[in-house]
C-alpha cells in the first residue's frame, strides 16, 4: 500500500517509505480510510466513515484535537476543508 500525494506535495524518499511503511501496517492490521498528516504544526488525523454523518463528526473532531495542539494549523486545515467543499459544488 503506498501513500498517495496531492498537488506534487511529498515527503522525502526516506520519509515516503517510512510513511508507506506506517500505512501498510494499518492496512494489514483490518484499518481502512483516509490519513491526513500535517508536517508542522499538527498531527496525523485517521478517517474510516461509511456515510456524510460520520464524515462530518470524523474531520470535526479531528480539527478539535488538532486545533489544542496548533490553532493556526487547526484554522489551516478546516480552512482547506471549506475551501475543497466549495470547489466539489462549483459548476
Amino acid at each position: 500500500m503506498e501513500m498517495k500525494h496531492q498537488d506534487g506535495h511529498k515527503p522525502s524518499a526516506e520519509e515516503t517509505a517510512k510513511l508507506n511503511e506506517f500505512v501498510s501496517w494499518l492496512v494489514d492490521n483490518g484499518y481502512h480510510g483516509i490519513v491526513i498528516i500535517h508536517k508542522g504544526d499538527a498531527a496525523i488525523s485517521w478517517l474510516c466513515a461509511e456515510n456524510a454523518d460520520e464524515i462530518r463528526h470524523a474531520l470535526l473532531n479531528s480539527v478539535s484535537h488538532n486545533y489544542q495542539e496548533s490553532e493556526k494549523a487547526a484554522l489551516d486545515f478546516a480552512g482547506g476543508i471549506c475551501m475543497a467543499a466549495k470547489r466539489l459544488t462549483e459548476d
